[in-house]
């Protein structure tokens, strides 16, 4: 019974499209609109449904490799983009070629301009300041200002606020050893710099007995090769 229905209805133009869709409107196999969501008239035999367009809220995550910071160093990030699609937004012309598309296509569409609006945000920081968290939140607000820009002529439009999530950044291995390396120097200057310079020689002088103790051949060696280079520089000055 619901077939026959549905088929009566075909027959006098009568179509339901469900909640966040729209259907694309041909007329005489040309795009003419979209319509609904909900109870729609087409005239029977002139227009048709092409398909129904998604118009309710998409995410796509994926990675975004070998981003490039002010310093030159290659992060890789991985992305969440929550936008939408919606067809009355666009030209015409636009409109209908995008509502042709599968899904897949129109979300590596913005994918693509995602991927180039956070090259550009990124290029604007250090690689030490991505990475300690600190402009995170100006740089997810850059991709959505650059993904607006580039994508608002084709209908397409991140969600207003957070719409660009950066889920993980990955620097490269060697990077995080150097970062860590650095700040541990950096707290011990700051440590020698509140103690006088004679405290520290007495420091540096028991740390340098300690490692005679731990390596006594290697230091040994050491202290022949250098008494036997002084030596050697004595004798050239006679």
């Amino acid at each position: 019974m619901k077939k026959i229905l549905s088929f009566l209805a075909g027959l006098i133009g009568l179509h339901f499209v469900p909640e966040n869709h729209k259907a694309a409107v041909m007329r005489l196999g040309m795009y003419n609109r979209v319509r609904g969501p909900g109870f729609i008239w087409i005239i029977p035999f002139v227009d048709r449904v092409e398909n129904l367009v998604k118009i309710g809220m998409r995410f796509a995550t994926f990675p975004v490799r070998q981003v490039l910071s002010n310093d030159g160093i290659p992060l890789n990030f991985e992305l969440t983009i929550f936008y939408s699609f919606n067809p009355d937004s666009t030209s015409r012309p636009i409109a209908a070629q995008l509502v042709r598309l599968p899904d897949h296509i129109l979300e590596s569409i913005v994918r693509d301009y995602a991927d180039k609006s956070l090259r550009r945000a990124v290029a604007q920081y250090s690689a030490e300041d991505i990475c300690t968290g600190g402009p995170i939140a100006d740089i997810e607000q850059s991709v959505i200002g650059g993904l607006t820009t580039q994508v608002r002529h084709l209908g397409l439009a991140p969600m207003a606020g957070g719409g660009v999530m950066i889920k993980e950044i990955t620097p490269p291995e060697d990077f995080v050893e150097t970062i860590l390396t650095a700040k541990g120097h950096e707290v011990i200057l700051r440590v020698l710099a509140d103690y006088r310079a004679a405290d520290v020689d007495q420091a540096l002088v028991a740390d340098l007995v300690r490692s005679f103790k731990g390596a006594p051949m290697r230091v040994l060696s050491s202290l022949s090769d250098l008494l036997r280079f002084s030596g050697a520089e004595g004798s050239d000055e006679e």
